[in-house]
């Protein structure tokens, strides 16, 4: 939306800030609300009728998806969080469980299947992506956001929350270090309509993604060891 909205004029900080909270919040909007619905729903139908909720699940992917395109808001946004709150509530304890077993398996199964294919196409994309210095340079610059922007969303509730609660002293580093990147930023990234500059914006992603796996995701242990040693002196 950005990118088609910046097409007319420049857009300023202000319209792109309204445009990210329009699209973002308009995708949790639905997805709260068919969430919702959804929810009722498999409640309603008994358990063992397993085809009648894995079908009630696609039927909410299908309508949120369309209805988040008719609308122009984030249709990704409204499907997580859709998949929150079922995963949620579908399997609450103080309640019956309204989502059978085989509801989560059936979804579990596509997950491990299309994130198969994703990583082979990923793969496969690297071998056309144009790898130019200064979209490289971007890429590592970006990290540095990335992170800083994990810190500032892992310290801030930290902070608030500690007045009531206790977290160990590492609690906030090994929150943000910890934080990898997979497949999703990628895919996301990818499913962009064409538009100048969406090659750099894939370099970034694809540059942030492995640091993120390769560096973050192998120094992880030793940062949390580092932190259990510091806690425990």
């Amino acid at each position: 939306d950005i990118a088609h909205a910046g097409e007319d004029h420049t857009l300023t900080v202000f319209e792109t800030i309204y445009i990210v909270i329009a699209d973002v919040g308009g995708g949790i909007f639905i997805g709260l609300l068919l969430g919702y619905i959804g929810y009722r729903l498999l409640k309603y139908v008994d358990n063992d009728a397993v085809e009648v909720e894995v079908l009630i699940t696609l039927a909410l992917v299908l309508v949120g998806s369309q209805l988040a395109d008719f609308i122009h808001v984030s249709a990704k946004q409204a499907a997580v969080v859709m998949g929150l709150v079922i995963g949620n509530e579908g399997k609450s304890t103080h309640v019956a469980s309204a989502a059978g077993d085989y509801v989560f398996k059936f979804w579990k199964l596509l997950e491990e299947t299309f994130s198969a294919m994703l990583f082979v196409l990923i793969g496969l994309e690297m071998l056309v992506l144009d790898l130019r210095l200064d979209f490289i340079a971007a890429g590592f610059f970006a990290i540095c956001i990335v992170l800083f922007g994990r810190w500032t969303s892992v310290f801030v509730p930290i902070k608030m929350m500690s007045v009531k609660n206790h977290f160990a002293p590492n609690t906030i580093s090994v929150l943000t270090w910890g934080a990898l990147r997979g497949g999703l930023p990628i895919a996301l990234s990818l499913s962009l309509t064409e538009f100048h500059g969406k090659d750099v914006i894939v370099t970034m992603t694809y540059i942030v993604v492995v640091c993120s796996v390769l560096y973050q995701g192998l120094t992880v242990p030793t940062l949390m060891r580092s932190a259990g040693s510091k806690s425990n002196t």
